[in-house]
């Protein structure tokens, strides 16, 4: 019978998934309101290097390079289950925000450097990291909440993205950090927000499911009373479940 999430796993769902989808979200539409700027940097890092002198090339090697984040997020896909596995689902998004906090920091840097190869790359970095984040967040959430409630549990990912696009819109816009000489704050804003969620993950336990799947029946048991809100002995019963 489905039921109502608990006030905690809403926040839980809250938490991990401002952490995961949030940024997939966020780096959908960035490059979006502040184009011109982007175009501007290119034109003065690479456009003499390269001679380029035509808009048209201009406009193709910018949209390659927007392009570029779906490579980065096309190997984070094939790397959910291997990371997960390895590490953990909890230290996983340690690993993938980690990548998501270095990669807007060479996004920022490349401003002052300046390079705009270094640029392209950080997008190639950050497309690994938010997929990452987002499969494992939703793998996070999947093995956490209790069957009962995953489809509403499921819904507030989806709902991080769309926060994501419109937070992502705003703070790119050319009224705010979307000019030339300010886009990289842009990125410095992404990665305050990716240190904010580090702040709170230590409180959550690691999922049951991989728990278990490690043979820390114990920490497996903790995991559930914490998550679904339970005694120890209904943390039994849904141990046996997950075995």
């Amino acid at each position: 019978m489905k039921r109502s999430p608990s006030l905690r796993m809403v926040l839980v769902a809250l938490v991990v998934s401002l952490g995961g989808s949030f940024h997939f979200g966020y780096q959908l539409v960035i490059t979006n309101p502040s184009q011109g700027a982007f175009i501007k940097f290119l034109n003065n890092t690479l456009g003499p290097k390269l001679n380029i002198e035509s808009d048209t090339t201009l406009d193709n090697v910018w949209s390659f390079v927007v392009a570029v984040i779906f490579l980065g997020a096309l190997a984070g896909s094939f790397s959910i289950r291997l990371v997960a596995d390895k590490v953990g689902r909890k230290r996983g998004l340690y690993v993938s925000i980690g990548i998501g906090a270095i990669s807007a920091a060479l996004s920022a840097a490349s401003k002052f450097i300046p390079s705009f190869i270094l640029y392209a790359f950080s997008r190639v970095t950050m497309g690994y990291s938010v997929s990452l984040s987002l499969g494992l967040a939703a793998l996070f959430l999947s093995e956490a909440s209790p069957k009962e409630c995953r489809g509403s549990i499921g819904m507030i990912t989806g709902t991080c993205v769309q926060f994501g696009t419109v937070v992502g819109s705003i703070l790119a816009m050319p009224q705010i950090f979307g000019t030339y000489d300010h886009w990289y704050l842009i990125y410095i804003s992404e990665i305050v927000m990716m240190l904010a969620f580090v702040v709170f993950l230590p409180i959550l336990p690691e999922t049951p499911g991989y728990l278990v799947q490690r043979g820390a029946h114990e920490s497996a048991k903790k995991s559930l009373i914490f998550y679904y809100k339970c005694s120890e002995e209904a943390a039994e019963q849904h141990l046996l479940n997950i075995k």
